[in-house]
């Protein structure tokens, strides 16, 4: 079995030099087809409405930045999400709101599939995420496929993770779990796009970077159908906040496919 070390040099050598995509998702001997109706190229003159929220119906985002439907744009057969600062005088900067960036969110929960993105990370430390959720008052499930920050010193890390709320025999409650996996990097990720993958069946979890598998983590709790999402947020205490010379980040991504099972 390969280390942790080799794994994250396996995952990171092929991601700088990741440029292309492949045609369908690994293991061809498996039926796929794609699902045309989480699947975009970005090309029209706007966000596709019949596919996507441009902004969280139930979710304006967390200080010390907010979501705002101005940061998401498509445009040259490209989504973009910016990531800008709020002025002094803005209301908002009182409410300890210092930035806008923004979100896109699947406007259906999916089951099972392969998920792929190719993108361009920020060249700031407002973070690019591409994952999986839903959640309820009681019930709380997420993947994520990565989680980057493009600015050192916290551009070394791809981020993965897996997050469940389940039961908890002790207290009767609930407990939030998280299952975190991260691969570290000589260099930064921001010189060219990035086509990172997830596989999801009822029996695992695969993460992809340019088809190489890099992490496998067995499915115990997901097996709910989720939404996707595409996002910018500040996380001041994990990436700290962006200077001014990296504003505005553009997180920019060329597609998002999603292929399932033909049976």
């Amino acid at each position: 079995m390969l280390s942790a070390v080799s794994l994250s040099a396996l995952a990171f050598s092929v991601l700088l030099m990741a440029q292309s995509s492949h045609a369908a998702p690994p293991g061809q001997a498996v039926n796929w087809k794609m699902h045309e109706n989480f699947s975009d190229e970005f090309d029209g003159n706007g966000l596709d409405s019949s596919k996507w929220y441009p902004l969280n119906p139930k979710w304006i985002g967390r200080p010390p930045s907010i979501f705002s439907k101005e940061n998401v744009q498509v445009k040259n057969g490209q989504l973009v999400i910016l990531g800008t600062k709020i002025d002094s005088s803005d209301p908002l900067y009182k409410l300890g709101a210092r930035y806008l960036t923004g979100t896109v969110k699947s406007q259906r929960p999916i089951r099972y599939g392969y998920f792929e993105i190719k993108a361009k990370v920020a060249e700031s430390r407002i973070s690019s995420a591409f994952w999986l959720y839903d959640h309820s008052q009681t019930t709380w499930t997420e993947i994520d496929v990565f989680e980057l920050c493009g600015k050192p010193p916290c551009s070394h890390l791809y981020h993965t993770n897996a997050h469940a709320r389940t039961g908890d025999e002790i207290s009767g409650g609930t407990v939030d779990n998280e299952w975190p996996e991260k691969f570290r990097t000589a260099e930064l990720i921001k010189d060219g796009p990035i086509v990172a993958g997830l596989e999801w069946d009822a029996d695992w979890l695969r993460w992809y970077v340019d088809d190489k598998l890099i992490r496998q983590t067995k499915n115990i709790h997901w097996h709910s159908p989720l939404f996707l999402v595409i996002d910018s947020e500040v996380f001041t205490k994990w990436f700290g906040e962006p200077g001014d010379d990296e504003l505005p980040s553009k997180f920019v991504v060329d597609y998002v496919r999603v292929w399932q099972r033909a049976n």
